[in-house]
Order: C-alpha cells, then sequence, then structure tokens
C-alpha cells in the first residue's frame, strides 16, 4: 500500500495532528502490521509523547474491540480500518477516522490511492449510518454510483 518509511511518516503525522504534547500513546499494529514500524514511531515520538508499542505478537492479533477496559479510558484513533465501525456499534464510542484525502495522497502508492479512499468512504459513512440505522436493513448501500471515489479503469472494467 505504501513504503515502510511512508507509514511511519503517516502514522507519525496522524498522531502530532490527534494527540496532545506529553500525552501517553498506545501503538497497536494490526494483525498482519510491522513490529518495524512501531518500534520506528516509539523511537522518533519519545521526546514528545510518552510511548508505548504493543510489540507481542500474541496480543497484537487481539482485536481492539475486544480491549473493553482501555477503550473506557482512552480515545481510540483507528487510522484504516473497520474497527472504527465497530467501536461505534459496540460501545458508542466517538470515533474519529485521521485518514484524510491529503494524507491518502501523500503516503500511499498511486495505484492503491482509489481503494483507499474508497474504503474510507465506506467506513465513514458507515459511521454516520449507525446514527439512524434501524438493525436490520444494510447499513452501507451506495445508492449512486457517482457518490462512490472512482476506481481505477481496470476495476471498473471488471465491475
Amino acid at each position: 500500500m505504501m513504503t515502510l518509511e511512508n507509514e511511519i511518516r503517516l502514522y507519525r503525522e496522524i498522531i502530532h495532528e490527534t494527540a496532545k504534547k506529553a500525552s501517553y500513546i498506545l501503538l497497536k499494529a494490526h494483525p498482519r502490521g510491522s513490529n518495524a514500524v512501531l518500534e520506528a514511531l516509539v523511537d522518533q515520538l519519545r521526546s514528545e509523547y510518552e510511548t508505548v508499542a504493543i510489540d507481542d505478537v500474541a496480543l497484537s492479533r487481539i482485536p481492539i474491540e475486544l480491549w473493553r477496559g482501555l477503550i473506557e479510558h482512552c480515545v481510540v484513533v483507528p487510522v484504516f480500518s473497520c474497527s472504527a465501525v465497530h467501536l461505534k456499534y459496540i460501545y458508542g464510542t466517538v470515533v474519529r477516522l485521521p485518514l484524510r484525502i491529503d494524507l491518502v495522497h501523500k503516503y500511499f502508492f498511486k495505484n492503491r490511492v482509489a481503494r483507499m479512499l474508497n474504503a474510507n468512504y465506506i467506513i465513514s459513512q458507515s459511521i454516520e449510518n449507525l446514527e439512524s440505522w434501524d438493525g436490520n436493513s444494510l447499513l452501507f448501500e451506495s445508492r449512486h454510483r457517482d457518490s462512490w471515489v472512482p476506481l481505477d479503469a481496470d476495476e471498473l472494467s471488471k465491475a
């Protein structure tokens, strides 16, 4: 999706935008994520934040949705994850999605931009739809094809 260096830069930029200086930052990678990213972030952020990485592979495989005690006592900032929808649905947690269009264009490989924008759009719309969702209908359904971020030409031809 992006280079290792860009992944570190992306997370660092998001942390700077979402956390106050000297805050306690707990970093948890995606189960398929890299501890190298966590280690680099801890190293690069230590002068500004109290930063700890969950680098135990067994612990990092546990979905954040199951860490109720932690969720209730902190702000969870899921970068690009369906966990944002789950946290809002299960716990009513206020979820802030920090991944903006400019960040996607800045850090992701060009051939991944449309896919990431689509995924982020679906997640953000699903969170918004939870407010009026009846629990029976689809949580997300695009009523207008043009409301989606366009896929690249190869993906459009397969749709």
